[in-house]
C-alpha cells in the first residue's frame, strides 16, 4: 500500500473514531487538547494534530495507543483498519455500570475524568497489594 493512501485511510479512521466517541467535527485544536490531556509527558502541537486529520502523517504507535484507548477502538484498527473497532471493542472497555453512572462520568470535563480514573487506578493498586 502506498504511503499516501495509508495516511489518508488512517485519517478517515481517526475522524470516524472521534465522531463515534462524541467529538463530531473535532478540529486540530480539539484533537491536540484531547491528546495533551491524556499524555502526561509527550505533548503534540496543533500542527501535528492537523496533519493526522488531513492525512499528511500518522502518529507514532505510542500516540496511537493513547488515542485508541480514549476513543474506545483498538490501536490495530486505528492504525491499520479492519477487524473489530466498535466502541467498547477493546478488552476491558465494556462495562456493566449503570448507564446513569456512565452518563455522569461523561458529563465531567477531561480533567475531572482524569481524577476519577487516577482514583480508580490507585484503588486497584491498593487492592493488588493486599
Amino acid at each position: 500500500m502506498n504511503k499516501e493512501l495509508e495516511r489518508r485511510q488512517f485519517s478517515e479512521r481517526l475522524v470516524n473514531a472521534l465522531e463515534n466517541a462524541g467529538f463530531p467535527g473535532a478540529g486540530p485544536t480539539q484533537l491536540a487538547r484531547l491528546y495533551n490531556s491524556l499524555s502526561m509527558s509527550d505533548k503534540v502541537t496543533i500542527h501535528a494534530a492537523r496533519k493526522w486529520l488531513v492525512g499528511e502523517s500518522i502518529p507514532t504507535q505510542d500516540k496511537i495507543r493513547i488515542l485508541a484507548h480514549e476513543l474506545s477502538v483498538t490501536p490495530e484498527w486505528l492504525r491499520f483498519g479492519g477487524g473489530e473497532h466498535a466502541p467498547g471493542a477493546q478488552e476491558g472497555r465494556s462495562s456493566t455500570l449503570p448507564p446513569s453512572l456512565l452518563n455522569g462520568f461523561n458529563k465531567l470535563d477531561r480533567s475531572e475524568q482524569k481524577v476519577v480514573i487516577q482514583l480508580i487506578e490507585t484503588l486497584l493498586e491498593l487492592k493488588q497489594d493486599q
